[in-house]
This record gives C-alpha cells, sequence and structure tokens, in this order.
C-alpha cells in the first residue's frame, strides 16, 4: 500500500524519520520524493501522480511548513481533491504535527497526530492509522463481489483491481480474506478470483491461494457442500502451478487429509476428500517418490471403513497398474447390493494373493448405501468391469464382460438410466464410464469432444444425479467447468441447470 508523505523541505530530517518508520511495517511503500524520485523526473508530474496512487496522504506540519505558501497550495489541494473520491468516513489525509503549529482551512477538520509531544506514542498511532487504512483498502477491493458474476463481470473485476491486489502478499491477503467472510463458499470465491488474478499476472503468489483452498477444505469438513467444493476447487487450481510444485501440494494435501481422519475418527466427508486427493496425487507423475503401490495402501488403511470408497481407489488403482487382484477380492463388498449373484462366474482359484488387502480386515467395513447414492452401485460395477476387461487372463475378461453387463442392466432401471444415458448411444455411454474414472468434469468434456450444448447437459446431467454426494472427485466445485451456460450456483452451493 502506497503511502504519500508530504513535508517543507525545513522538516527532511524528521519527514525521513517517518519514511523509515513506515518502510518497517508490512505492506506499506511509503513514497518520499528524495527516496523515489529518479535524475529527470518532473517534479509535478512524479509528485501529483504518487498522489493520485497513494492510499495514505500523510501532510508533515510544523510552522515553519506553513509559511510555504505554494508547498500547502499545491500538494494539499491534490491531496484534497483525492480526498473527495473517498467514501465518506474513510481517512486519507492524516496530518501529523511536529510542533503546536495551528491547523488552517480544511485542514483543520482531520484530526492530527502530535509527533511533537511524545513520537512514540505518536508513531504508534501512525501504525493504528495505517493498518485500518489497509483493512479498508482490501475491503473495498472484495466488496461486492458475488458468486453470481458472469464471466464478464469477474474479467472487469481482475482487470480493474488485479494490479492493485497484487501489491499486497498472499498471506496478508489471506488473513484479511479469513477474517472478512463467515461463510467458506463466500471465502472461496474470493481466492478463486484471486487465483485467476496471480495466474494472470503469472505471480509467485500463486501457489499459496491454491494452498489456501485446501486450507478451507479442511476448515469445513464438518459441511460437505463447502469441503466438496474447496477441495475440488482446490484440486483443479493445483493443476495450473508447476509439475514438482503441483506433486507438493498435492502429497502436502494427501498427509493433511490422512492427519485429519486420525484426528476426526475418519468421517465419512474426510475420507471421501482423501480419496479424491489420493486419485489426483496417484495421477501425477512429477515431484512423487512414492510408488502407486505404497501410496494406495497408505489410503486403504483409513479408507477400508467404508466399502464403496474402498473399492472405488481399488478401481483406480486397477486402472493405473492392470494388477487386478485385489479388485477381484474387492467384488465381494459389492455383492449384498445386487439381487444378482455378481459372484457366480468369477475365475476359480481368483482371486489370486491380494497384495493390498492381506492384512486388511473387510468385516468391519460399512455399507455406504441410501436410495438417494442407489445409481452409484451399478455405475462402480460397470467400471470394475471394464478395469478386468483389459485383463490378458481370458477368465478375468470374461467376468469382467459379465459385470458390465449386470451394471449397464441395472442402471437403466434407474432414472437416470432411462431418461438420460438412454439419449446417448452405447458408444457415447461407455466413453463417458472412462472418462469418468479421472473425476474431473472438465476432463469428461474435452475427453469426449463434446461440442453439442444439449450433449454436454446431459454429461452434467448423469455426472450430478450418479455422483453427487458420494462418487469422490466429482465434486460440485468443479462442476461448473463444464459449461457456464449450463450451470448456475444456489445459495446452498448445490448446482443446478438452465433448462
Amino acid at each position: 500500500m502506497k503511502i504519500f508523505i508530504s513535508y517543507a523541505r525545513e522538516d527532511l530530517e524528521d519527514a525521513r524519520r517517518i519514511h523509515t518508520f513506515l518502510a518497517s511495517l508490512e505492506e506499506v511503500s511509503p513514497w518520499l520524493d528524495e527516496k523515489n524520485m529518479r535524475p529527470g523526473d518532473d517534479w509535478r508530474h512524479a509528485v501529483f501522480t504518487a498522489i493520485d496512487q497513494s492510499r495514505l496522504f500523510i501532510l508533515v506540519l510544523s510552522r515553519l511548513a506553513f509559511e510555504r505558501k505554494r508547498f500547502l497550495h499545491e500538494e494539499i489541494g491534490a491531496a484534497l481533491r483525492r480526498q473527495a473520491t473517498f467514501p465518506e468516513g474513510q481517512p486519507f489525509i492524516i496530518p501529523v504535527r511536529l510542533d503546536d503549529c495551528a491547523l488552517v482551512g480544511e485542514i483543520s477538520r482531520f484530526h492530527t497526530i502530535d509527533l511533537g509531544k511524545d513520537w512514540q506514542t505518536g508513531l504508534e498511532q501512525l501504525r493504528s492509522s495505517v493498518v485500518r487504512a489497509l483493512t479498508a483498502s482490501l475491503s473495498d477491493a472484495f466488496r461486492g463481489i458475488s458468486t453470481y458474476w458472469t464471466v464478464d463481470k469477474r474479467q472487469h473485476w481482475i482487470e480493474d483491481l488485479g494490479g492493485y491486489l497484487l501489491q499486497f502478499s498472499a498471506t496478508t491477503v489471506i488473513r484479511h480474506l479469513d477474517k472478512e467472510y463467515d461463510s467458506y463458499s463466500d471465502e472461496m470465491y474470493a481466492v478463486r478470483l484471486m487465483i485467476d488474478v496471480a495466474l494472470a499476472a503469472r505471480s509467485e503468489s500463486l501457489s499459496a491461494y491454491v494452498l489456501r483452498l485446501h486450507e478451507i477444505a479442511r476448515a469445513a469438513h464438518n459441511y460437505v457442500l463447502d469441503t466438496s467444493a474447496a477441495c475440488g476447487a482446490f484440486l483443479d487450481a493445483s493443476k495450473l502451478v508447476a509439475a514438482n510444485v503441483h506433486g507438493m501440494l498435492l502429497r502436502h494435501a494427501l498427509e493433511s487429509w490422512l492427519e485429519l481422519g486420525a484426528v476426526w475418527g475418519n468421517t465419512f466427508t474426510s475420507c471421501l476428500n482423501l480419496l479424491d486427493v489420493a486419485k489426483h496425487y496417484l495421477a501425477q507423475r512429477e515431484g512423487r517418490h512414492q510408488s502407486d503401490f505404497a501410496i494406495t495402501l497408505e489410503c486403504i488403511e483409513v479408507l477400508r471403513r467404508y466399502d464403496l470408497l474402498l473399492v472405488d481407489l481399488l478401481v483406480f488403482y486397477a486402472r493405473r497398474t492392470g494388477d487386478c487382484d485385489d479388485l477381484l477380492s474387492a467384488v465381494d463388498l459389492l455383492a449384498p447390493y445386487f439381487r444378482s449373484n455378481i459372484l457366480a462366474g468369477r475365475p476359480a482359484g481368483k482371486p489370486r494373493e491380494a497384495l493390498l488387502l492381506r492384512d486388511i480386515d473387510l468385516e468391519g467395513t460399512e455399507h455406504v448405501f441410501s436410495f438417494a447414492n442407489k445409481p452409484i452401485m451399478p455405475m462402480l460395477l460397470v467400471r470394475i468391469g471394464n478395469c478386468l476387461c483389459r485383463s490378458h487372463d481370458t477368465d478375468v475378461h470374461e467376468y469382467g464382460l459379465r459385470l458390465k453387463a449386470i451394471g449397464l442392466r441395472d442402471l437403466r432401471k434407474h432414472r437416470v438410466g432411462a431418461t438420460l444415458v438412454g439419449q446417448l448411444s452405447s458408444a457415447m455411454a461407455e466413453r463417458l464410464v472412462d472418462a469418468l474414472e479421472l473425476h474431473d468434469a472438465a476432463t469428461v468434456a474435452s475427453s469426449l469432444g463434446v461440442e453439442d450444448s444439449h450433449a454436454t447437459y446431459l454429461i452434467g446431467e448423469i455426472m450430478i444425479t450418479i455422483c453427487s454426494y458420494s462418487v469422490p472427485g466429482l465434486t460440485m466445485g468443479r462442476f461448473a467447468s463444464i459449461d457456464s451456460r449450463a450451470f448456475r450456483e444456489h445459495d446452498e452451493g448445490v448446482i443446478g441447470f438452465r433448462r
């Protein structure tokens, strides 16, 4: 935050002392002519430009200063015009008296800091004024932002205020937003705006803002909508940083959710976010030094509490490694969800030694089932079938085809199958299931090559209906990235559709 220091030449030593003090404050950039003007600069242009760009105008006054009529008319006149642009009650001009000089004219209406009586007390008052101005400045910048903004309005805000806000460190902005907003969703939106600002300017602060989304997700872990949206936004934004930094951010997030699960008893919400982060970390090759097996085993220790989450991770692991032994073992967990005997036809002698589940007791695994997420199970069975179909073992391949057929048949019994999947060709439906493996809405749209708005709408509806609340990664924070014309955010943070 720029602060202009106005003084009479006779008070230069005191002005230098004030400049030194202000320069020691966080986020403050004091402007003093002898420090900031370069040889050849036009004095009038440099001074008036600095006044117009400053957030505070420190007017150093003394009896000697009042004797300089031109000084008063030139700089104070420009400061009064700038003061008129501020909302009523917001300070810009701060008179600082070095002696018992009397204030005259317009300046007399501003409260004064008396350094002549006690410099230490006066400087503390000046510090408080700077902090208040800093807070007011950031509040003004973020006042009125709305999750209902159009893309154009977001872009205008970034262009108008982005450069100014980048003058502040990410730490200062994040601290301010944390105090400013009571709602996690509002704070998250403001942080995402700053991510756009930092990205456009290629600022080093980008990583700090991305990490803040993860911190919001952790803080909101008891609120399903907020923590899901924040975790999804973090995972999306983390792709914007350099690959090695991306890996470090994901590892930090993984360790954080593992730690939080241990503290809070591995709630379903924290495990959901852990699974989401784990998948992205497994998909990230750079910046990590652990094998897929080690990462998966580490997460299974926590995710084994919930059958749906455990199987979901094993599907992802099998897709990446081609190792289906553990996945064949995990099919047992899904058997209670289906009327058909999905264990029938499993290859004789299978599963073989399941390394990931070797020391895991599946008896204590909770069933994650309700009417709301009923379509999840057949979709999951289709995904398992897809994995097994990639096996070179003929028996395993045939078993995969059987599971896939059962899953598609059951899926068509639900509303999503009858009204939505039926409107897509079989080939498109299979490609949709394939694309869902990375659990990234934007990736789904691009990988399917969908340009038709109706088809995009159908895909989004399928993802919402099948995956909301239940399939990790397809968090509501990322659905809006498919097609801004098709999605809108409600006050509750739920994503809906424009028909």
